[in-house]
């Protein structure tokens, strides 16, 4: 060989040396810029680099120093330590979701990615490695799952309401006309419940907007004949519903046959903390047409006297005074709800 062409090879060789060295810089920065842990391995799995979101996340100062990532498994994973060791010995990628312990001693959900770098024979030379956090999207995938099982839940007990609606209605009417009027209106103030929650999030609602719902078709006939008056209360979506049924059938009661069917009538509706756990409400009717114990023991009286007060774990009474229809009702703050 001449010592031209051996000057020539050794100018080559350095000049592919440092372009692998300019390679690995630029590597290197670019995995530093990201926001995944990475790092790279020899072929036997020791790490002799790792990114500075690796070495924040694992609080390790020094970055000349080895670290096995396997150390950062959580101890209830332990088939993961098999499979990167069966990865190893066959030279396949591995692909799984971990978690990894941080420096402060939580475990963060990761999405990892260890690939093996081969040379044009196939073989192994190192593998390198990528674990990308995954937390925002369990606790999406979490938020998920809770609200379709809350939404389930509602559903299921909003069409258990409705059937009930539906098959008391059917007891106590007529005749089909009855059933149709009836059935709609109550669905109608079911609706306008669920609008309510659906406003507020579903998160419950005010005593008071509960009220102005259910009492608006009639406060819009009998301006000034309704007075309601209690102090801020927030109610579960559960007792809204239930509420708001009861309140609609006295209201419906009262236009029909009550105070509300008189120019003179007039409703109260008191509700306070008897005690800080329960609620108690008074509904009041005065100046109306005399009255009289029902002979029909209609759909509006038992949702009064037996659905409300039995899916709200309440006491309750009716009463047909002379002067007035008459409610109490007494129940827990955070009932127990009977389905």
């Amino acid at each position: 060989m001449s010592k031209s062409r051996g000057s020539e090879e050794i100018t080559e060789r350095k000049r592919a040396e440092a372009a692998l060295q300019e390679s690995e810089r630029q590597f290197h920065t670019l995995a530093d810029s990201i926001p995944q842990l990475v790092w790279m391995a020899e072929k036997d799995g020791g790490i002799f680099w790792f990114n500075r979101q690796f070495e924040s996340f694992a609080a390790i100062s020094n970055r000349s120093y080895g670290c096995d990532w396997t150390v950062l498994l959580n101890p209830v994973e332990p088939d993961v330590l098999l499979r990167w060791k069966e990865c190893i010995k066959v030279g396949t990628p591995l692909e799984i979701e971990i978690t990894l312990r941080a420096s402060d001693g939580r475990y963060v959900p990761f999405l990892t990615r260890i690939v093996p770098l081969c040379d044009s024979a196939g073989t192994v030379n190192r593998w390198i490695g990528t674990h990308i956090d995954i937390s925002e999207q369990k606790n999406r995938e979490q938020h998920t799952r809770l609200v379709v099982d809350e939404l389930s839940h509602r559903t299921k007990n909003l069409l258990a309401v409705v059937m009930a609606v539906a098959n008391q209605t059917a007891r106590h009417a007529t005749n089909v006309v009855e059933y149709k009027e009836r059935f709609g209106e109550r669905l109608k103030a079911l609706a306008k419940c669920h609008d309510v929650l659906v406003r507020d999030n579903w998160q419950g609602a005010s005593f008071r907007d509960l009220l102005a719902v259910q009492l608006e078709p009639f406060q819009e006939t009998s301006k000034g004949q309704i007075d309601a008056i209690g102090p801020p209360i927030i109610l579960t979506p559960e007792v809204v519903q239930y509420l708001s049924l009861a309140f609609h059938e006295l209201a419906t009661n009262a236009s029909k046959h009550g105070a509300l069917s008189a120019d003179q009538g007039h409703v109260s509706i008191h509700w306070l903390h008897k005690r800080s756990e329960t609620v108690c409400v008074h509904w009041h009717e005065s100046g109306g047409p005399p009255v009289a114990l029902p002979k029909r023991h209609g759909f509006g009286r038992v949702v009064v006297e037996k659905i409300v007060p039995q899916a709200l774990n309440g006491v309750g009474a009716l009463n047909f005074s002379p002067a007035g229809v008459n409610w109490t009702f007494e129940f827990p703050m955070q009932p127990r709800i009977i389905s």
